[in-house]
């Protein structure tokens, strides 16, 4: 009904339709990539043949009070593990098998020229280095907004000062720094033990992309609860934090000075630098337990369980 349905709408309706049944009639058996985040996947179902199969990997980790991906119709979903699977088509969808795979983003391989010389040449002059990462605003209402961001950015700037042996790398994710105001952004720029990393398209930098300065940081710490970094930092045997001013109960609670706000970050951070290698590999084995975040090669394991479903054609 055209005086309900908004056109653009129904325009990307249609165009998803005609890439889907494209799509399926290229005959391959399998199905597969990120089909869980946008709507056009919904609608593979109606036109994949019976011998094709529509496998959908995970690159996220969504967990309550976090809602996942609705509608997701798939024949097998490779979920990173209960409490993920758990987030999905609570308001429909049918995902005829889930198998929870180890996590596919604990060895991405970047397309940069790695470390600049100016970070490398600054890394020396301190003791460890703090990796702050923001995250990008939707122009849509989301949890995280502009006043999320100075809050985040705010307490940068005053933590550097009770860490002044230390190197703070900000990481902007896409452009979300313009949101701050001149004042607070030259406020970055002219202390000491900050560095400012831009971005615009983060797979576009030709150094410094998140996986290099993974590679350096000794801690990260994220503004937002549910990003990925945290766990790929953590897969990557770096103490990851998460702060913001929402202290959202979930079962990163069960862990010391694993999610905090305002009152707990000085400590968190003393924690987390502080904390001996005994006491930093239980806590992983008890996040790998949980949560099936590890070092262990997902992808490998989806080429493997592929494999052995292509030999049943």
């Amino acid at each position: 009904n055209k005086k309900t349905i908004n056109s653009q709408i129904a325009f990307n309706l249609f165009v998803d339709l005609l890439l889907c049944k494209y799509v399926t009639s290229l005959n391959a058996k399998i199905l597969t990539g990120i089909l869980v985040d946008k709507p056009i996947f919904s609608l593979l179902p109606l036109f994949k043949k019976e011998i094709q199969f529509s496998c959908s990997l995970n690159e996220f980790f969504h967990f309550a009070p976090y809602h996942g991906f609705d509608y997701c119709n798939l024949d097998i979903y490779y979920s990173l593990n209960d409490i993920e699977i758990s987030t999905h088509n609570i308001s429909g969808g049918t995902i005829k098998e889930n198998i929870n795979t180890p996590f596919i983003r604990n060895n991405l391989k970047t397309n940069s020229n790695g470390i600049s010389d100016n970070l490398n040449k600054i890394c020396k002059k301190y003791d460890k280095k703090f990796l702050f990462l923001t995250s990008q605003i939707p122009k849509i209402h989301f949890f995280n907004q502009e006043e999320d961001l100075v809050f985040f950015i705010d307490n940068i700037v005053d933590l550097s000062s009770k860490f002044p042996e230390h190197l703070f790398i900000i990481k902007e994710k896409k452009d979300e720094l313009n949101y701050l105001s001149n004042k607070l952004i030259n406020k970055l720029i002219s202390t000491n033990n900050i560095f400012l990393i831009r971005s615009k398209k983060p797979r576009k930098l030709k150094y410094d992309q998140f996986e290099d300065l993974l590679s350096i940081s000794d801690i990260i710490i994220s503004s937002v609860f549910v990003s990925t970094t945290i766990w790929q930092g953590l897969s990557n045997n770096v103490p990851s934090i998460c702060f913001s001013r929402y202290l959202n109960q979930s079962f990163m609670d069960d862990y010391k000075y694993f999610n905090v706000g305002k009152k707990e970050i000085f400590n968190a951070i003393n924690y987390w630098i502080n904390i001996s290698k005994e006491d930093f590999e239980k806590f992983l084995l008890k996040i790998k337990n949980k949560t099936n975040i590890s070092k262990e090669n997902g992808f490998e394991f989806i080429a493997n369980n592929m494999e052995k479903l292509l030999s049943k054609f």
